[in-house]
């Protein structure tokens, strides 16, 4: 696949994206997960991640975090916000910017 942006969750809840223009992925292991992202991490430049499967791909996100692209964003696809996914954005713009800006 060749999607610029890309959304991935453990549930049908991530077909939302598709209607927005998103190729999307289910996944539910490790392997799973390891293999989409080996997949979709050269092409795409924006990644939206179900924040409770944020635990899954940390290999990948350290890997990746050093490249300007893909973006990996975490949302609450399915289930309520815990806060993870913005404290871990606060997170990687402080790093980019180099302060803090929310």
């Amino acid at each position: 696949m060749n999607a610029k942006i890309v959304a991935i969750a453990a549930s049908e809840n991530v077909f939302f994206f598709r209607s927005l223009g998103f190729e999307i992925y289910i996944v539910n292991t490790e392997e799973e997960m390891s293999k989409v992202m080996d997949q979709v991490s050269l092409q795409s430049q924006i990644i939206v991640v179900d924040e409770k499967l944020q635990g899954l791909m940390e290999n990948h996100r350290t890997r990746l975090s050093e490249k300007a692209f893909p973006i990996i964003i975490a949302l609450p696809i399915d289930s309520q916000a815990s806060g993870q996914g913005l404290e871990k954005l606060r997170a990687d713009v402080e790093k980019a910017v180099g302060l803090r800006l929310f």
